[in-house]
């Protein structure tokens, strides 16, 4: 028979054992969870069948991240040792150790001048600092550290922070780093054009992504300066690019301009959540890839530097091409296969241009072997070889100069470690 004495002491015992065990079976069950989650995610690729005409209603979900970049492909990455992978890892590694400075400060007014004259010192750090902050995100995604995500968190309030304009320099202007040579005014929103989507891919990622099942810890506070810092590029630079689309077919707004507007705007609209912009720039980018490229591939703009030009028609490419990736990831991949198949045959012109076997506008046109190839003909490749039919012709193109890091600072780059080739 047990003591009174000692009957309470038993039954203190007894709660706490019980509340043990019931704390064990509640961390073995959130282990499993965590586990058939991560499992979902490895294995939940996004659908790669064209759906056109879709159209995203205001209660739809936005995919996170998607901008490029989507988990599957992200964890795909960091789960891959294989020695292709690595080497384009260290693309990453190396631009930000060599390529991109590490920022002390952040301007408040960024001055632009229009080429062939080179960019102003913060328009300049602009770049290179949107393009630092995804290196970072994409190191993150990959190493787990936090003072990866810290470092890209920095960059990104440090714009939020003290970004208040972007300014043209003119005729008298001589400080500032300008040449005293009045800016084209579409220069600036040019300039919002570029970075934008590099700054909201980085932000996406580090908003969204989880490292081993970590957050990257930003703030939600400084989360909502940041949408307030793109929604200013949107709104008072880059809708203009957009809205010039529809100005006759011609000129600037069927090339490079518009392209990076609208693969601006549709970056911007899938951080901040806004499905009608989202909606906007997709058609407008369906209207873009009929007006940009012909039926038979050639592209805009190659008639440019005396029919030598192999630089501007891949940037209009590029931006379309990555338009594509990001709308592919939010369910709709039919910007790949618009108007037969406008955007691949475009990257096969580029290639053939690359060989000296195609025209512009009926002249010889050629692309010398020192031209550069952007970063897009590895995102179509990785697309089309995700479905079973890559091209030959722009898989030996894509190889001629990879693995792409930091390719130019108007475009996300380090496509070889997020669009390897299939496989791979």
């Amino acid at each position: 028979m047990v003591s009174p004495l000692l009957r309470p002491r038993i039954r203190t015992v007894a709660i706490l054992m019980a509340a043990l065990f019931f704390f064990i079976s509640c961390q073995q069950a959130w282990q499993l969870v965590r586990e058939q989650l991560q499992m979902t995610r490895a294995t939940d690729t996004p659908s790669r069948t064209a759906t056109e005409g879709v159209q995203l209603t205001a209660s739809s979900q936005f995919t996170h991240p998607g901008i490029l970049n989507h988990t599957f492909h992200l964890d795909q990455a960091r789960q891959d040792s294989s020695s292709q992978r690595v080497r384009a890892y260290n693309q990453i590694v190396y631009a930000i150790d060599n390529l991109l400075p590490y920022p002390s400060s952040f301007p408040s007014t960024v001055w632009v001048r229009t080429p062939p004259h080179p960019p102003t010192p913060s328009e300049s750090q602009m770049w290179s600092d949107a393009l630092l902050a995804y290196a970072y995100a994409l190191k993150w995604t990959r190493s787990g550290s936090g003072e990866d995500a810290r470092r890209a968190i920095h960059i990104l309030d440090g714009w939020a922070d003290s970004f208040e304009r972007i300014r043209g320099c003119s005729e008298q202007e001589s400080g500032n780093g300008c040449p005293g040579v009045a800016t084209d005014g579409l220069q600036r929103r040019l300039q919002a054009a570029w970075v934008a989507p590099n700054f909201a891919a980085a932000a996406e990622i580090i908003r969204h992504y989880e490292a081993d099942g970590k957050e990257a810890g930003w703030g939600a506070s400084n989360i909502r300066k940041f949408e307030r810092f793109l929604e200013d590029l949107q709104v008072n630079y880059i809708e203009t690019l957009v809205q010039g689309i529809h100005r006759g077919g011609t000129g600037w707004s069927e090339n490079n301009w518009g392209a990076s507007g609208l693969w601006a705007k549709m970056s911007v609209a899938i951080f901040l959540n806004r499905v009608s912009w989202y909606n906007d720039a997709v058609a407008r980018s369906r209207h873009m890839i009929y007006n940009a490229i012909d039926g038979s591939g050639e592209v805009n703009e190659c008639e440019r530097s005396n029919f030598r030009d192999c630089l501007h028609p891949q940037m209009t490419l590029t931006a379309l091409t990555f338009a594509a990736e990001t709308s592919a990831n939010q369910g709709d991949a039919s910007l790949y296969y618009a108007y037969s198949e406008r955007l691949i045959k475009g990257w096969d012109w580029v290639g053939r241009a690359f060989q000296g076997t195609v025209r512009c506008k009926n002249r010889e046109f050629r692309c010398g072997s020192d031209q550069q190839i952007m970063p897009g003909v590895e995102v179509i490749h990785h697309h089309y070889g995700q479905i079973g039919t890559p091209s030959a012709r722009i898989g030996s193109l894509k190889e001629q100069q990879a693995p792409y890091g930091v390719v130019t600072r108007q475009f996300i780059g380090f496509t070889s470690y997020t669009h390897p080739e299939a496989g791979n």
